[in-house]
Order: C-alpha cells, then sequence, then structure tokens
C-alpha cells in the first residue's frame, strides 16, 4: 500500500516563527508550503489589520476558516 502523506500544521501565537520555520519544513520535507495568513490578504485584497478594523476578529476568523478547508483538502503541505 503506497504511503499516505499528510499536512504539517504549523500552530502558535503571532510572532512565534510559524512562517520562518515552514518554508524551511517544507523544503526539508519536499512538500509546498502554505501561509494562511497570507491567502487571507490576497483573496481578501486588504492587510490583516485592515481586515480587523473593518470586519473585526470575527470577519477575519470567517476568512480563516475557509482558508483552512481549501487547504485542508489540497494535497500534502507544511501549512502555517
Amino acid at each position: 500500500m503506497p504511503e499516505k502523506r499528510r499536512h504539517l500544521w504549523l500552530l502558535g501565537l503571532s510572532g512565534s516563527g510559524k512562517s520562518t520555520v515552514g518554508p524551511l519544513l517544507a523544503r526539508e520535507l519536499s512538500l509546498p508550503c502554505l501561509d494562511t495568513d497570507a491567502e487571507i490578504v490576497k483573496t481578501a485584497g486588504k492587510t490583516i489589520p485592515e481586515i480587523f478594523a473593518k470586519e473585526s476578529e470575527e470577519g477575519f476568523r470567517r476568512r480563516e476558516e475557509e482558508v483552512v478547508k481549501i487547504f485542508s483538502a489540497g494535497p500534502a503541505a507544511v501549512i502555517s
């Protein structure tokens, strides 16, 4: 049976180094690196502080949940 590859999720507080460590791990594991915050900024067309100011934390979390669902359904990756 072929080995099933899974996501490696990096979780932690803001500023803890997830976005720094993610690409390093991805390179070592030969996996793509996906950054939830970067995807939210890209799809929203706004910075994270702008999203919080205009949509509140609740709006940001809704966007974050959608990105997590999309990334979860994709191929194995390092996700921060």
